[in-house]
């Protein structure tokens, strides 16, 4: 019985250890930088016109900002990352990382 208290107990920490780092990670994310990010490529290449977007910081993402980024970088790779919510790590050079917060204001734009 003892034993079954203590394996309990361990796997207890450990799970709670795990969502603690996790929501750290979260927080990390949501405070995501206002200056302009720069180009996430290896060896400072700008694949994704990234330097083409400045503008749109602090827009209100919709269909006409969509719009206009799209004609901005001549392409239409661009992933919407809501703040502190996980996406998929696959990296995309060409794409454009738009990082939005809850009012859909766009934080950051980045590669990727």
């Amino acid at each position: 019985m003892r034993t079954r208290v203590i394996i309990c107990a361990g796997a207890m920490l450990a799970v709670a250890g795990a969502v603690c780092a996790q929501a750290q990670s979260i927080v990390a994310m949501s405070r995501a930088p206002k200056t302009p990010a720069t180009s996430a490529s290896p060896g400072g290449q700008d694949n994704c016109k990234r330097r083409l977007t400045d503008r749109f910081l602090g827009q209100r993402y919709g269909p006409a900002v969509r719009s206009q980024l799209t004609r901005a970088v001549m392409h239409d790779r661009i992933r919407l990352v809501h703040a502190g919510v996980p996406v998929t790590p696959d990296y995309r050079p060409d794409r454009l990382n738009l990082i939005i917060d809850r009012q859909q204001t766009i934080m950051a734009i980045r590669c990727g």
